[in-house]
């Protein structure tokens, strides 16, 4: 386990920021490498840090973390692929909203209800597709969607969602990767566009 947000995030919006760690190569319920990722509350962790190092330096420091997670997010059960190897939370971003975890067996993103962790659907690059089974689908088709990172950020009363989709080609660029960009009103995942490094004049295809 490792912490994988890359940015200070104040899950619980209580006015401290907290961890987010997890792991997309452990195993869970008997499927290998399936991921899990949980929240620390950054407030009780930095209590427990406090009342260590009052007690000076000499002592070894032992925390057992589930008396610090808050939430724990698991690879929904619709998304379980037969052989294992879902590799659920490469990536971890948020939105005001929704919880966002890349699924690297579906090429996919586990989207989540920030508030109640509900798992609500897939988004991928048609959008957000409500929860039903899903086939596992092979790299050279997802194109590693979601595989190395997932951006969200906000403009006015819009968010929006960056996506890495890092294994795409186009013309006679092989591999060269993309970004596609979503933006969130009313629910609603939107795509707005492709961004490619080759687009030198710097529009959204």
């Amino acid at each position: 386990f490792d912490i994988i947000s890359n940015k200070p995030i104040d899950y619980d919006k209580d006015g401290s920021s907290d961890f987010i760690i997890g792991s997309p190569y452990t195993d869970y319920l008997s499927s290998p490498q399936t991921g899990r990722f949980f929240i620390v509350k950054g407030y009780l962790f930095n209590n427990a840090m406090d009342e260590h190092f009052k007690r000076g330096f000499d002592t070894p420091l032992h925390l057992n973390l589930e008396e610090f997670i808050s939430h724990k997010f698991n690879l929904p059960l619709s998304l379980f692929q037969q052989n294992g190897y879902d590799h659920f939370a490469d990536s971890v971003a948020f939105t005001d909203d929704y919880v966002l975890a890349s699924v690297g067996s579906l090429g996919s993103i586990a989207t989540f209800v920030r508030d109640s962790s509900k798992f609500i659907g897939i988004l991928n690059e048609n959008g957000l597709e409500e929860n039903h089974f899903f086939n596992r689908i092979i790299s050279q088709e997802s194109k590693l969607f979601g595989f190395n990172f997932i951006i969200t950020g906000k403009c006015g009363e819009i968010e929006w969602v960056i996506v890495s989709k890092s294994a795409d080609s186009y013309d006679d660029c092989n591999i060269c990767g993309s970004v596609i960009l979503f933006k969130i009103e009313k629910g609603i995942f939107q795509k707005i566009g492709v961004i490619k490094p080759l687009d030198t004049n710097n529009t959204l295809s």
